[in-house]
């Protein structure tokens, strides 16, 4: 405080608590919705990502009203694009190729 740096505090708060994660073995995860989901598929979805990755994930949900239908998580550079518009750009690909 004497030093004026108290409006670091923040960054610095956020600094311990993203080290403190990762020695606990705690990855980072965002969800992007199309609509609000509830606790209990949020607990499904955080265990499958679990089950991919292998570590605990640390889920930040949010919802996208530009999304059609379904979700798309991040962790890292990976993302997992399970939204309606993805769903059917991939039939339109499979069925003009057929």
């Amino acid at each position: 405080m004497d030093n004026g740096r108290v409006a670091q505090l923040p960054a610095i708060a956020i600094a311990f608590h993203e080290q403190r994660e990762r020695v606990q073995g705690i990855i980072p995860a965002t969800l992007r919705t199309a609509t609000p989901i509830g606790p209990d598929l949020l607990e499904r979805v955080r265990a499958a990502l679990e089950r991919l990755t292998g570590q605990k994930i640390r889920l930040d949900c949010s919802v996208d009203p530009s999304l059609l239908g379904g979700a798309v998580a991040r962790i890292g550079s990976t993302v997992y694009d399970g939204t309606l518009q993805t769903q059917l750009a991939n039939l339109h690909r499979r069925m003009v190729g057929e």
